[in-house]
């Protein structure tokens, strides 16, 4: 098996699509009626996110206070190449909020930067969706805080700008398309959220 978005052979009638300017996490999918609707994608967790450098990669990191720890996606972590840190392994175990083990692949010190600021950090890599999380241990060692009216994170007298992402709460989801499944068989396909978009 494997990821959808890392399939080689896609099926036909859904490569048609692409993706918008400036909106992470959106793109617009031509159904048979010849009228593009967008598609939201799960994988980004509703919250407040960060852009910035992680060891020279631009990643949009979660600002999460909800977890004790920083971590970095594993799929970003491979993608680093030469700029990847050697793992140390990591002594604790981490839950996610809904009780499940993460796997964990060790951790490692990375320089984190954004336009005039640089910081190091220790971040776990592990399985996750994000990009990465600053967890409550980043936000206490770099003097940090979250400031949600203004969108922005405050370190050290600094202004970091943010951007909020994902769809928060329950949403309905309907077929974005008409299709027929033949009897005993599973398939995978596209949805579309009516009320958002």
């Amino acid at each position: 098996g494997h990821y959808q978005s890392e399939c080689t052979k896609p099926l036909n009638r859904y490569n048609e699509r692409w993706r918008t300017r400036g909106q992470r996490g959106v793109d617009y999918m031509k159904t048979n009626d010849g009228n593009p609707k967008p598609v939201r994608y799960v994988n980004e967790e509703p919250g407040l996110y960060t852009h910035c450098c992680v060891n020279g990669m631009e990643l949009a990191l979660l600002a999460d206070t909800g977890a004790a720890v920083s971590i970095i996606n594993k799929r970003r972590y491979e993608s680093l190449g030469h700029r990847k840190p050697k793992l140390n392994a990591v002594v604790s175990q981490i839950i996610s909020a809904s009780s499940n083990k993460i796997e964990t692949y060790g951790q490692a010190e990375f320089l984190i930067s954004w336009v005039g600021v640089k910081r190091r950090h220790v971040f776990i890599v592990a399985d996750i969706r994000p990009d990465g999380i600053l967890g409550l241990d980043f936000f206490r060692q770099h003097k940090c805080d979250i400031c949600i009216t203004q969108c922005t994170l405050k370190m050290q007298g600094l202004k970091l700008p943010c951007y909020f992402a994902g769809s928060m709460g329950c949403h309905r989801i309907t077929l974005a398309e008409n299709i027929i499944v033949p009897a005993e068989r599973e398939i995978i396909t596209r949805g579309w959220m009516p009320n958002v978009g």
